[in-house]
């Protein structure tokens, strides 16, 4: 993939873990990124350190009114 000053990438679960990693990596090769995550955690702080490049979306309340509980995997 090729990724420019115009790439702009939208990470769910972005303010941890993968998601996280994966918007460090994109920023260091010259995109853009958009954070999407919970309320309560650590999207505000990461993005802040992140830059300008980075913003943070979260879900609320009333997102998930809407779309319904993101669905887990049941382990056996």
């Amino acid at each position: 993939m090729e990724i420019t000053d115009n790439t702009v990438a939208l990470i769910t679960g972005g303010a941890s873990g993968l998601g996280e990693a994966t918007a460090r990596r994109l920023l260091a090769d010259g995109a853009r990124v958009v954070l999407v995550d919970l309320a309560g955690g650590p999207g505000e702080a990461l993005a802040e350190e992140l830059g300008d490049k980075a913003a943070l979306r979260l879900l609320t309340s009333a997102t998930k009114t809407r779309c319904g509980r993101p669905s887990r995997p049941r382990l056996a």
